[in-house]
């Protein structure tokens, strides 16, 4: 099987940090992306095929409520936690 692709976004480099270890360590699949911003999250999980996009409960610009709109609109496969 394929190992999942994963963005990450979060405001906080230490939380960023935290989610990748726990993904990678744990063998729930490669963090392809990190983004900073909710419009980033968007873009990395269409260019990069990402099969999940973690968020965090605050980001700059889109919120994530925003951001899931934005995924289920374009019809992106991306799961969303």
């Amino acid at each position: 099987m394929a190992e999942k692709k994963v963005v990450i976004a979060s405001q906080c480099k230490l939380l960023m940090g935290c989610f990748r270890v726990v993904i990678e360590s744990m063998r729930i699949g490669e963090v392809v992306g990190e983004a900073s911003r909710g419009s980033e999250a968007v873009e990395m999980a269409k260019e990069l095929g990402a099969d999940f996009v973690v968020l965090e409960g605050s980001l700059p610009g889109r919120g994530p409520v925003e951001v899931i709109a934005e995924i289920r609109r374009l019809k992106l496969p991306s799961k969303v936690m």
